[in-house]
């Protein structure tokens, strides 16, 4: 059996995104996977408040994250101050 080698390639983008690619390397062969993943923040900015409520309930894991990239984008005190709450009970 041959040794497999990842590696990842991160290459910035002009509109601020990051593409990863995901190179695997088996047996003199290679297979590539190439992500483009837009920041945190930027995403937030096209979510309505109530849009982003929903997504921090199906996905609870992620506040701290949505907490942080919301206070260094739009930093709106009402979301703000919600998602501190939820971070509060934690």
């Amino acid at each position: 059996m041959s040794p497999t080698e990842l590696r990842f390639d991160v290459t910035p983008l002009s509109d601020g995104a990051r593409q990863i690619a995901v190179v695997k390397h088996e047996g003199g062969m290679s297979n590539a996977l190439t992500l483009n993943v837009t920041p945190l923040v930027e995403v937030l900015q096209g979510w309505t408040i109530d849009v982003v409520k929903a997504f921090i309930l199906d996905h609870p894991g992620l506040l701290s994250e949505v907490f942080a990239a919301e206070n260094a984008g739009q930093a709106r005190v009402t979301l703000l101050a919600w998602l501190q709450e939820l971070l509060d009970e934690e």
